[in-house]
């Protein structure tokens, strides 16, 4: 029995669903009538990406039977088209795969795209750069529920335009994709409240945001911003929730500019960072809410995010606060019990003075920044060397120290480290010691040290002998991490016979 093109459509639907009863559906149909060839592509896209075995054989019969040669040739072929699982093909690759399938015209490249949507919500990239402005009018229309419009992680590097065509959106979610830019088209929603362009490769922002007079929620967070910062958010006056973590790109940093306080109606402030890539006039923290959140005094906001919580603007307050603030946030670091001091991963201009305020076993200092390489990259030798020497000095007075971990900081060098007699445990690796680092010679207690990577790639090579010389006092050496990029070790024996036999109770680690 001939089926009608109103029939036809509907099988077509069925078959591109989501749901596998849906098919079984279709394909009891198909079974009682004629073979409709406008439905050779449903099928196909049912063989290809089906988990289900039974309607995978089913589809394998009625293209066997139905399909001409070339699609019997598509069917051998392996171009994965789903993103399910950890190892889920990316848009990208999806995109590619599907003209892949397409080529010579034995299948419909955009229904196959849309069988993919359906089933994996995979394939956006696709149906949003290959179709028609008609087709890519309906497929936007198809995903936007209750007002959003929602396609994170689809490799998209521009703006889609096709939004343009729905100005009453009310939330835009394209985070995770490749975007550089917000064009002036952005304008357009006037109802926009809520804006998520994060993990993206934003290098520009076009001024027409302001027109977002509705806007209440914006979230550039994880972007590589390395143009001058784009003060005209500030002007959004609307904003309540606000989230520019990780904004700048890596090794960028710039005071925060002035204008923040503009924003009277914010509820919560996200303005994380990292060593890399921070404000140094300004607090970092990872959120802090309030009604509306205070901003005029960067101070006060550190103060009140450590108070809600947030370590990460302890290194601010550190700097910039009173006595009584330096004292309350280093009580919440240090733990009187094991007088150990944790203060990893925050940032520091340097080793703060407060500490000796305290009696402390074990100091991690571990990612700080406290290196000048961190806050500028291109200071001179002479200068980094000085300047860190400065920063690390109250090291020495902590007398007590048996353990001190310093790693990943780029240090370029260090105090004198002999006045720390207890010292049993020292990490100095990942830095950028611009000569191989001895601060520690005279340490014949220490129990375990870690030079790994410690100096710097471009400019140190290190003798095996320098090696073997610093480390001939060190006798209680129970483990021992070491490796150099530039290492200078013609016979190749450092490792397999002289480490081993100046330290033959050491485990050591390459």
């Amino acid at each position: 029995m001939q089926l009608s093109k109103e029939e036809i459509q509907n099988l077509s639907n069925l078959l591109l669903s989501q749901d596998d009863a849906n098919t079984q559906v279709a394909f009891e149909i198909m079974k009682h009538n004629t073979f409709p060839k406008e439905l050779i592509t449903e099928v196909f896209g049912v063989f290809k990406i089906t988990n289900n075995k039974n309607l995978k054989q089913q589809s394998k019969e009625m293209l066997e039977k139905h399909a001409s040669k070339g699609v019997h040739d598509l069917m051998k072929r392996k171009f994965p088209i789903d993103g399910k699982g950890h190892y889920g093909a990316t848009e990208k690759t999806i995109a590619t795969n599907i003209k892949r399938y397409g080529w010579g015209n034995h299948i419909n490249s955009y229904k196959l795209a849309i069988a993919i949507y359906n089933k994996y919500g995979a394939g956006a990239n696709y149906l949003l750069t290959e179709g028609s402005l008609e087709q890519r009018k309906q497929f936007i229309k198809s995903i936007i529920k209750d007002g959003e419009c929602s396609l994170p992680g689809k490799a998209f590097t521009k703006f889609p335009e096709v939004l343009f065509h729905f100005p009453e959106l009310t939330s835009i979610n394209l985070s995770r994709n490749k975007i550089s830019t917000i064009p002036a088209g952005i304008k357009n929603f006037k109802n926009l409240k809520r804006l998520n362009m994060s993990n993206n490769k934003l290098k520009g922002m076009n001024p027409a945001i302001l027109e977002l007079k509705e806007l209440e929620e914006l979230d550039i967070s994880n972007n590589k911003y390395k143009d001058k910062f784009p003060t005209h958010i500030f002007k959004l006056s609307a904003l309540k929730k606000l989230n520019i973590t990780n904004f700048l790109g890596h090794y960028h940093k710039t005071d925060f500019p002035e204008g923040i306080e503009n924003l009277k109606q914010l509820q919560e402030f996200k303005l994380g960072a990292t060593v890399y890539n921070y404000y140094p006039n300004f607090p970092i923290f990872e959120i802090i809410t309030g009604s509306p959140v205070d901003t005029t005094n960067p101070l006060s906001l550190a103060w009140k995010a450590f108070q809600q919580g947030d370590r990460t603007s302890i290194g601010f307050i550190l700097e910039h606060g009173s006595d009584a603030q330096k004292k309350e946030t280093l009580d919440a670091c240090y733990d009187s019990k094991s007088q150990k001091m944790d203060l990893s991963e925050i940032v520091l201009s340097k080793i703060p003075d407060s500490l000796l305020q305290y009696k402390i076993r074990d100091l991690n200092l571990y990612n700080c920044g406290i290196g000048l390489y961190f806050k500028e990259k291109k200071a001179s030798n002479k200068k980094a060397i000085e300047t860190d020497k400065k920063n690390t000095r109250i090291l020495s007075q902590l007398t007590d120290l048996e353990s001190l971990n310093l790693q990943s900081n780029q240090l370029a060098d260090l105090v004198d480290l002999s006045p720390l007699k207890k010292l049993k445990n020292l990490d100095i690796g990942q830095n950028e010691f611009l000569e191989f680092p001895k601060q520690y010679t005279e340490l014949n207690q220490l129990e375990t040290l870690d030079l790994h990577l410690c100096t710097n790639y471009y400019h140190v090579s290190v003798k095996k002998e320098e090696i073997l010389q610093a480390l001939n006092n060190l006798k209680e050496l129970k483990s021992l991490s070491i490796y150099f990029y530039n290492l200078i070790d013609k016979e190749n024996t450092l490792f397999k016979k002289d480490l081993p036999a100046l330290l033959p109770d050491c485990k050591i680690n390459q």
